[in-house]
């Protein structure tokens, strides 16, 4: 982890010298009226940002090229030293007052981090892990909002007055020194000689962005978690150009709660990519995807009524829980990107995607200009709430089974105590019956919260067939069953498509009572778990869900919706069998097995 301590550190300082500066010039901008080429300051602020971002456009594709042919540790520490030139060059002009030649050394600033992005996320792959990517992604994450906090706090600060010209000169130029010291103490490491030597770096540029990014298209699933991330920095960077003028204009306060808007943007940031670690114990979730992307929506909403009703309270909130589910969004698909991606290919991948992220935040840019001037700021919130509805709706159809499984995580880690044994029974791939007891109405949500996998269940017709649920159970793919009885048809379907689901390599979830237990026993099993087994034979996992027994939805006391407690989180206990052959599979030892594991069955 040393080299990687090194490097972070360095891509610390480099992010905190980035936003001394931007916010310095931003708040300059702002609150003296600055004017540059006839534009005022509503126009400057965007501006700032797209000639920040522009640079990853033209740079992008060279970039991610050299990042995949050379030693990402030797670029790093030129980078570094490229960013001390920059900085002496920003002194220069602080020195000069002049704001044309500040605006150009924003773009340059834009270069260096252009060349620095491939670079950085093609590094810490061979830095740490595989199982530790996401905690390192959030790490840096983290990091960097932390920085860009402290940047913004300090830049802030420093632009309150020009006569602070000086002091911002000494500080930028001294960070800059201290994060290519920090390079200089990044080792190199064994998987860093894995290099696609055969790689043409084109230093015309315009050639090597049209490769990179053809390259970005060709898989279909690469180029969809490349779009996540650019959606998420077009969000991104038309809240951050907007802060400064509902604080100025809307709210009437001055440079210093600007500031503190910013503070509160980055702060969210990284609570959001700590929460993403906890929560990606088994590494980047995808469904967390359109979970997030909802949130956002809900809290765009809520920050277009803060700024209708001028209540400024509110405004912060929405800042900081956007925010918040923002980091979440961006660390798990860049994690995710970064694990599917060929190692031998991943600096250019990331270069594209850099360049994605460039279109899509000068996009943002020129959409704030337009928006602010045509509408107002506030209806420009309430479209950004729009857009990111229509995003959820499509993050969903795209991942609906693996959200669905995020959703039921956190509605049983939320409301219950959750402990899962056994995790590492499941199976990691291929078809397996997932054989549970039957104890309350939710066991499926908790099947579903501890499983790695989405799992597909059996359910009786009766409740399959009720509206408007049915809608739901329909989309859920969940199978009906009825007894021959009841249905034979329904019946002879339900197996035909059990079939096919096994078939197609998914997980069903079965209860094998068949029914909810009324009085706290386990009933006898069905013998439809061997009827499947029979036509296909895969194999099968049992699991046995204890503590269900006498909470709000079983059927315990007072019956099935009595006696709730919203002030203690019930304990329940999910255990895991190892596979059983399909052939090995009997309802005797299996009914033994759950009594083993389920207290309220000796009771």
């Amino acid at each position: 982890m040393a080299p990687f301590k090194s490097f972070f550190c360095s891509q610390f300082l480099g992010a905190f010298n980035d936003n001394v500066f931007k916010n310095a010039l931003v708040i300059l901008i702002t609150f003296y009226s600055v004017e540059v080429l006839g534009l005022s300051p509503q126009m400057l602020v965007p501006l700032a940002g797209g000639i920040f971002i522009f640079p990853f456009f033209i740079f992008s594709g060279t970039a991610g090229q050299i990042s995949d042919k050379y030693s990402r540790v030797k670029l790093v520490k030129i980078i570094k030293f490229c960013e001390i030139i920059i900085m002496v060059l920003a002194a220069v002009g602080f020195y000069l007052d002049s704001f044309e030649f500040l605006l150009a050394v924003l773009f340059l600033m834009g270069g260096q981090s252009a060349f620095f992005g491939p670079v950085k996320y093609g590094i810490i792959p061979s830095l740490v892990e595989k199982d530790k990517l996401v905690s390192a992604n959030a790490i840096v994450s983290g990091g960097t909002f932390v920085a860009i906090l402290l940047g913004t706090i300090l830049g802030g600060s420093l632009g309150h007055d020009k006569s602070s010209y000086q002091y911002i000169s000494i500080v930028i130029i001294v960070i800059a020194i201290l994060g290519f010291i920090s390079a200089l103490f990044i080792k190199e490491v064994e998987s860093e000689g894995l290099k696609d030597s055969n790689e043409k770096v084109d230093l015309t540029f315009i050639k090597s962005t049209f490769l990179i990014l053809k390259q970005s298209l060709e898989n279909k699933e690469l180029f969809r978690y490349i779009l996540g991330v650019s959606w998420f920095w077009f969000l991104g960077a038309s809240v951050l150009s907007l802060i400064p003028l509902m604080v100025k204009n809307i709210f009437l306060l001055d440079s210093t709660m600007a500031t503190t808007f910013l503070a509160l943007f980055t702060i969210g940031m990284g609570l959001g990519s700590f929460f993403i670690n906890k929560v990606s114990k088994e590494g980047a979730q995808i469904g967390l995807a359109p979970i997030c992307s909802l949130a956002i929506t809900f809290i765009l909403v809520l920050c277009f009524i803060s700024l209708t009703f001028k209540i400024v309270s509110l405004a912060m909130l929405s800042i900081v829980t956007l925010s918040l589910f923002g980091g979440g969004f961006i660390v798990t698909y860049i994690s995710i990107l970064q694990e599917r991606t060929p190692a031998k290919i991943l600096s250019r991948i990331i270069a594209g995607n850099n360049i994605w992220n460039a279109c899509f935040m000068v996009a943002a840019a020129i959409f704030v200009m337009l928006s602010v001037k045509t509408f107002s700021i506030e209806s420009t919130v309430l479209i950004l709430a729009l857009m990111s509805l229509i995003v959820s709706f499509l993050l969903y159809s795209l991942y609906q089974e693996d959200s669905r499984r995020q959703w039921m995580r956190l509605i049983a880690f939320l409301g219950y105590d959750l402990e899962v044994i056994g995790k590492e029974n499941i199976p990691t791939d291929g078809s397996f019956l997932l054989v549970g007891n039957h104890v309350s109405f939710l066991d499926w949500v908790f099947v579903m919260a501890s499983s790695p996998r989405p799992v597909r269940f059996v359910i009786d017709h009766g409740f399959y067939y009720k509206k408007p649920m049915s809608i739901v159970f329909k989309h859920a793919k969940l199978i009906p069953i009825a007894t021959k009885r009841e249905s034979e048809e329904v019946l002879l379907k339900a197996f035909d498509n059990i079939n096919k689901t096994l078939e197609e390599g998914h997980v069903l979830g079965v209860f094998a009572e068949g029914w909810l237990t009324r009085d706290g026993q386990m009933r006898p099993l069905q013998p439809g778990i061997d009827k499947i087994l029979k036509r296909t034979p895969v194999p099968v996992v049992l699991v046995a869900l204890d503590g269900l027994w006498g909470s709000f939805f079983s059927h315990e006391g007072k019956g099935v919706f009595k006696g709730i407690s919203l002030l203690k989180r019930r304990k329940v206990t999910l255990t895991f069998s190892k596979p059983i052959a399909h052939s090995d599979y009997n309802r005797i030892t299996a009914a033994a097995w759950f009594k083993e594991h389920v207290s309220h069955y000796d009771a």
